[in-house]
């Protein structure tokens, strides 16, 4: 702080902020049902703020095509900062 005169002062102010975006679950689930896995990501990384995606199947059963349910309540959308 620097002081100006008796009335006036001079201060820096630094501020840090996470800026989350509002991104609607239910509405980005249903943009991706029943999609293979690589065009879900695609499609996840062309939206705004997205800077990585990572799309994991549970349970892991290998020959399984790796293609989105086909349901909403199927599809859990985690948010990571």
């Amino acid at each position: 702080m620097k002081v100006l005169n008796s009335k006036e002062a001079q201060v820096n102010l630094n501020v840090e902020a996470r800026i989350l975006p509002k991104i609607e679950k239910d509405k980005l689930s249903s943009q991706i049902l029943g999609k293979s896995f690589s065009e879900a990501q695609k499609y996840l990384l062309t939206l705004p703020n997205v800077s990585g995606v990572k799309i994991s199947f549970s349970p892991n059963i290998p020959l399984i095509p790796q293609i989105l349910p086909r349901n909403s309540k199927n599809i859990n959308i985690s948010l990571e900062f």
